[in-house]
């Protein structure tokens, strides 16, 4: 079965074959990679993040683990 790519809020397209650290940093240095927002490969996922106030959310949230 093949599984297609993740479209998030209809702005951030992420490939099928991103599924682990080495093809996310190919993706992110790519042209394919968004030029807004905030992405991130923690844990074995994939964080976005797209407006200011998700960020500082995001971070408290890491931080306080």
């Amino acid at each position: 079965m093949s599984v297609g790519a993740v479209i998030f809020e209809d702005q951030v397209r992420v490939p099928a074959d991103v599924f682990d650290l080495q093809r996310f940093r190919a993706w992110a240095h790519s042209d394919a990679f968004p030029d807004t927002g905030h992405i991130s490969f923690i844990d074995g996922e994939i964080e976005i993040v797209r407006r200011k106030n998700q960020l500082g959310g995001a971070c408290y949230r890491l931080l306080s683990r």
